[in-house]
């Protein structure tokens, strides 16, 4: 059954789809394309049933990765770092027929990231900023009475 149902979709549906899709956008049923992609060669993509059907069969093969991979980073965590996760979701979304509009673009992720290390460096820091306040309130107590470690020190850096 695949062979006839891809045989129909490369020499009947694809073909008059493309051709439908030419007429309708001379005639100007569809608005013509944005400044961006004027002049850019396109092609109308068709996916077939038969097609839909073969990427979830694909979709049960990344499952079982993952959960594979999951097994072997609890002894080995080194181990996910061999894998890329967002092309993985990417995939995922485009075989199981998820529209592309439902994902960020790469760079508004990228920046969504950077926005995050930036928080985290933020929080990082204010809590280095109050463990030296706490460290210099506990210094400022501190009593400097002969024979302690701090007056020790003190004369040290005295002389």
């Amino acid at each position: 059954l695949g062979p006839v149902l891809e045989r129909q979709t490369a020499e009947l549906f694809t073909p008059s789809i493309e051709r439908t899709f030419a007429l309708c956008l001379a005639y100007g049923i569809i608005p013509p394309p944005p400044p961006e992609i004027q002049g850019q060669q396109f092609r109308v993509t068709y996916v077939s049933i038969m097609a839909q059907a073969q990427k979830m069969i694909g979709m049960s093969g990344i499952q079982s990765f993952i959960s594979f991979a999951g097994s072997i980073g609890q002894a080995r965590p080194e181990a996910h770092d061999t894998i890329n996760f967002d092309q993985m979701i990417r995939h995922a979304a485009d075989s199981t027929g998820v529209p592309a509009t439902l994902l960020f673009p790469e760079e508004v992720v990228a920046k969504i990231r950077q926005g995050r290390a930036q928080q985290q460096a933020q929080q990082q820091q204010m809590q280095a900023a109050m463990q030296a306040t706490g460290a210099i309130k506990a210094l400022s107590e501190a009593k400097l009475d002969q024979g302690s470690a701090l007056d020790a020190l003190a004369g040290r850096a005295a002389q």
